[in-house]
């Protein structure tokens, strides 16, 4: 019987006759001939829709993580108004105005910082850091006191003249109503070593606090640097302005804009 002669198929010579070549360089070089450049191409494409992909979604999370909704306190009950505002000659305080008040070992502060700062001070004394608050609220009458006495002292010095004596005061102790420790979120923190103030330096805002008066944001501030004092204004802003390194002017601002245009 004569056999039935199977179909030529050419795609499936030329598969063929490929892998015959490629064995044959294989077995005289040694090495495998590289993918051919077409499926180079695609694993390249499918490569950058990949990273394309990873890179979107990223971006989506620090969006949600940094940009949602600024000001808004996820872990406190507590608005945002409540933890950010600016007092200065410009935004002064009523002499009558009294925040909620708590103590924290023996220092008054403002309720809203209350458990925060003890959980600081908590995992400080953890750490065998010796950190304290020496100054919390202070009230109108306080701050008026402290600013003559502030005031005084440039006084005597015959350098200053009562105009300038009192811009220099001001730079270090703000008028009665323009302190923000008449809000008693303005803290001063005292240390025992330049250890524990770099470690306050680099965990304040894991607990909602910032510190208050830099070096770089003065002509913002309008007052002398302090290593000391440092304000609360809740962890979700406290984390959002060190990563977009702004001050609480300018964090106040952008939160403003940002609420106004969200309207």
């Amino acid at each position: 019987m004569s056999q039935r002669s199977t179909p030529f198929d050419k795609r499936s010579y030329r598969e063929s006759k490929l892998r015959r070549k490629q064995a044959m360089i294989a077995d005289k070089t040694g090495k495998i001939r590289p993918i051919s450049s077409k499926k180079r191409k695609i694993m390249f494409a499918v490569c950058i829709l990949l990273i394309f992909a990873l890179v979107i979604s990223v971006y989506a999370i620090l969006s949600r993580a940094l940009f949602s909704e600024p000001g808004h306190i996820t872990d406190e009950n507590f608005n945002s108004e409540d933890l950010l505002p600016v007092v200065n000659r410009s935004a002064a305080l009523e002499s009558s105005y009294v925040p909620p008040l708590t103590t924290v070992r023996g220092i008054k502060v403002n309720t809203a910082a209350a458990a925060s700062l003890e959980a600081l001070l908590e995992n400080a004394e953890k750490e065998n850091i010796r950190i304290s608050v020496s100054s919390g609220y202070v009230s109108y009458s306080e701050q008026k006191e402290l600013y003559e006495q502030t005031l005084s002292r440039f006084l005597e010095d015959s350098r200053y003249t009562e105009v300038r004596a009192q811009a220099e005061a001001e730079r270090i102790t703000p008028r009665p109503g323009c302190s923000e420790a008449q809000t008693g979120l303005l803290l001063r923190f005292d240390f025992s070593d330049e250890t524990s103030e770099a470690f306050l330096e680099r965990h304040c805002v894991e607990y909602g606090f910032i510190r208050r008066y830099t070096e770089q944001k003065q002509s913002q501030t309008q007052m002398n640097p302090s290593q000391n004092l440092y304000r609360y204004v809740g962890r979700d802003n406290a984390v959002k302005m060190r990563s977009f390194d702004m001050c609480l002017e300018e964090y106040s601002e952008y939160v403003f804009i940002h609420n106004n245009q969200s309207k």
